[in-house]
């Protein structure tokens, strides 16, 4: 759409062009300047109202008439006038044409728009002039945009596995029977603690010139306001909202940060960019995994959703594990720890879904054609503990410390406890959120040859990201907690596919694989496929390499227009340490799918409510040695 200042201009340009080239012959209308207003029966009245019809300016009043042929004022009419040009030199622009009028627009029609202008001409620009007021008044409106939502999510376990049946996955084995469930646990029972969350998000946007805009969000939470002790918090929320460790206040910032275009260049011939500095995560500039649209990690209540996705560190023996031999304590049951869609870079943790941590950072961006780089640094957040998390989903990594001095280099003291049998840990100590003074950088390199420059036929993204926090030994080549990360996407969201890997200095290496399909053939129905590993070593493909690994897939049925929900069906299925291959470790592991339907605008209102079911599978997923049941409805009203 043509901005109508500019539409204004240049249809009279456009117009006079085409009116030049057509040579109108004189018109032999009656003048009506000397009238106050226009009756139904004077030749301008019909010969606007014709040209609306043809051309479909519908934009009058309710009834897309002049309300029963009434008599019009010369302003009323002159802006009739003004939206049939507006109109007209949109089909003139969408010609690309200006010596010729397009083909769908007659000659005497713009003959007769050439004797409507210059009969109202004091009109339109008294009309011009009165749009530009208001399109002030718009653009100061439009400066600060305030919204947010106000959200209810309920999660309840509606069946659980009883051990005390023979033919139970966890016979005589459950160390949870007798445990409350919680959000910061993922307790295979049905004593839930706390099913219900509820949180409010304002959000506040300013852009008091076009150069320099502000972003704000402030969240109130239910959560924050339940028990006194140091940490309760997190044993009521943690992970189900994105504040893994959180510290606990009923009224936080989610996001208030500052962007400031430099003037430095257009980003295309020269480049651009672009700097920001607030409370924030990278999350808002930085995208680490694949851009490429797909539906893994997308299930409504985090941490118990099991399709691709599983949560918590623990490990629970289930009576398909087998023996165990020597003296190998990485025991293959249930595992709970399976966390972050497709993606496998670990570099920035403050933006995982489970974190969504808020620090005092500052970044710059710089853009050119189809290069980008990012480099960013925040101190640690102060609304979550690294310590606090590691007992609640995140548990089992053991002792987690910190290297001791900022900025040294040949130090390496970031040590972690619960190593396995080879000398890797289990949960990489990255998945934490970063405490407050401990702070990291991040680095991020970007090549796309795909939608920057216009390339449709094999578009491809490549990107390179790195990490490093600031009291770790900077040239330690292991025990610090730095990250790299890969990936490369290739096609569109139509049909893609991503390829991702991750080397740790500290924890397991990760890779991961994905095809993603969308709207296929115009149908509506979206397909993915994927998989992730947790590698001792990307160096080392053997089946000792493989510490843990998932396999998943979704389907998405069609929502035919809006009219019923659109359904997703996702399925996991992990495997064993080894791949089952060392003696006491089986093939497959846990499993589980989900099944999703949101609705969307429920009565044209802003309410938007999604039903999940998910469960979690013993073994194969076609076992049917079933472990927990749960549901979850996630209610949504945006303002």
């Amino acid at each position: 759409m043509v901005p109508r200042k500019a539409a204004f201009l240049a249809s009279s340009l456009a117009l006079g062009v085409l009116f030049t080239a057509v040579a109108p012959a004189a018109m032999a209308f009656t003048p009506a300047s000397e009238m106050v207003d226009l009756s139904p029966e004077h030749w301008a009245y019909r010969a606007i109202q014709e040209l609306m019809e043809k051309y479909q300016v519908i934009e009058g009043y309710p009834d897309r008439t002049f309300r029963g042929n009434r008599t019009l004022t010369r302003y009323e009419f002159a802006a009739a006038v003004y939206r049939v040009m507006t109109r007209v030199e949109e089909l003139i622009a969408a010609s690309g044409n200006k010596a010729t009028p397009p083909v769908d627009i007659d000659r005497t029609d713009l003959e007769t728009i050439a004797a409507l202008q210059k009969e109202f001409r004091a009109e339109l620009d008294t009309y011009r002039g009165r749009l530009n007021q208001l399109e002030e008044r718009i653009r100061l409106l439009d400066a600060v945009k305030i919204g947010g939502y106000a959200e209810v999510r309920y999660r309840d376990r509606v069946a659980a596995t009883d051990s005390t049946v023979a033919s139970s996955p966890l016979f005589n084995s459950n160390p949870d029977a007798g445990q409350v469930n919680s959000p910061a646990r993922n307790f295979i029972t049905r004593r839930d603690r706390f099913p219900f969350r509820v949180r409010t998000r304002l959000d506040v946007d300013a852009s008091l010139i076009p150069q320099i805009k502000y972003f704000g969000s402030f969240m109130a939470d239910e959560g924050a306001f339940l028990g006194n002790a140091a940490g309760q918090q997190a044993v009521f929320i943690g992970g189900h909202g994105g504040e893994e460790g959180f510290l606990g206040a009923p009224f936080y910032v989610q996001r208030s940060f500052v962007s400031a275009d430099l003037p430095l260049g257009d980003g295309i011939s020269t480049p651009a960019f672009s700097v920001k500095f607030g409370l924030y995560n990278f999350d808002e500039v930085l995208t680490t995994g694949t851009r490429l649209r797909n539906h893994f990690g997308s299930e409504a209540w985090i941490g118990h959703g099991y399709g691709m996705v599983g949560w918590g560190g623990d490990e629970i023996p289930t009576v398909n594990q087998g023996a165990q031999s020597g003296n190998n304590t990485y025991t293959n049951s249930v595992s709970r720890y399976w966390a972050g869609g497709i993606d496998a870079s670990r570099v920035d943790p403050n933006s995982k879904r489970y974190n969504q941590t808020t620090s005092p950072s500052v970044s710059i961006d710089m853009k050119w054609g189809a290069f980008s780089m990012f480099l960013g640094a925040n101190n640690g957040s102060f609304y979550t503990s690294r310590l606090l998390a590691t007992q609640g989903n995140l548990s089992g990594m053991g002792a987690v410390s910190r290297g001791n001095t900022f900025g040294s280099l040949i130090n390496s003291d970031a040590v972690v406890g619960n190593l396995d049998r080879l000398s890797r840990i289990r949960s990489n100590v990255l998945d934490l959120p970063a405490d407050l003074n401990d702070g990291y950088g991040v680095l991020g390199l970007e090549l796309d040859l795909g939608r920057p420059i216009g390339n449709d036929a094999v578009p491809v993204r490549l990107a390179l990201h790195g990490m490093d926090y600031w009291n770790d030994a900077a040239f330690a080549l292991s025990g610090t907690r730095k990250e790299i990360s890969a990936v490369v996407d290739i096609g569109t969201n139509a049909l893609g596919a991503t390829a991702q890997v991750n080397s740790s200095f500290i924890g397991y290496d990760m890779a991961s694989l994905g095809i993603f399909a969308n709207n296929i053939a115009g149908s509506g129905v979206d397909f993915g496929f994927g998989g992730k590993l947790a590698l001792r070593s990307l160096t080392n493909f053997g089946a000792s390499s493989f510490a843990a690994s998932n396999v998943g897939a979704y389907v998405g049925l069609p929502d035919f227009n809006g009219s019923i929900p659109r359904v997703l069906f996702a399925l996991r299925q992990s495997f064993g340490d080894t791949f089952g291959t060392q003696t006491g470790y089986q093939l497959l592991k846990d499993s589980g799918f989900t099944i999703t339907a949101p609705f969307k605008n429920i009565a044209n209102t802003n309410l938007d409510v999604t039903l999940e079911y998910n469960a979690l599978v013993e073994g194969g997923f076609y076992s049917g040695r079933f472990m927990a049941h749960d549901v979850a409805v996630y209610t949504r009203y945006s303002f």
